[in-house]
């Protein structure tokens, strides 16, 4: 064997490996959770809004798309579960509702009496992935008393999502 026949056996393996790792960087990777069919074409945006003190929290989102975008709200507490005073009262997180151009989609939770919690609002959005194509806010408020008799005070905060 001359000194030109293993260049060419090395070429030739050079050659092969580099299809090798050409073939294993492009196969696809299995993903570790099953997509839910209407996000399969990874359609989808998450929005949250900061953390806001209080005993009622309201979560509005606006379609301002020029489509009809599927949309779930969910309010959670400090420790990302649903704020929940009576979960079979309450719809959090809501279940995933159609919202057309222009219209809102909202949800309440109002605490038990005298309790008050951090709460933040977690809105995913199908049907686009701009953030833009959305508006989010929470209205977060506290009652408490002064004086006697006791007087209520209500305490409001908005905050917007992105």
């Amino acid at each position: 064997m001359s000194l030109d026949d293993s260049s060419d056996e090395e070429s030739t393996d050079l050659k092969h490996l580099r299809l090798l790792i050409v073939g294993l960087v492009s196969l696809p990777l299995p993903s570790g959770t099953a997509r839910p069919e209407h996000d399969s074409t990874h359609n989808s945006v998450i929005l949250y809004t900061p953390v806001l003190p209080g005993d009622t929290f309201g979560c509005n989102v606006v379609n301002v798309s020029d489509k009809d975008l599927g949309i779930t709200i969910a309010i959670l507490g400090a420790d990302g579960k649903p704020l929940c005073p009576d979960p079979s009262s309450y719809d959090n997180p809501s279940s995933e509702v159609s919202v057309q151009p222009g219209a809102i989609a909202t949800i309440d939770v109002s605490l038990t009496a005298g309790r008050a919690d951090d709460g933040y609002c977690k809105v995913e959005v199908f049907g686009t992935d701009k953030r833009k194509d959305v508006r989010v806010d929470l209205n977060g408020s506290r009652t408490r008393t002064f004086g006697t008799p006791p007087i209520p005070v209500f305490i409001f905060k908005v905050v917007e999502g992105h």
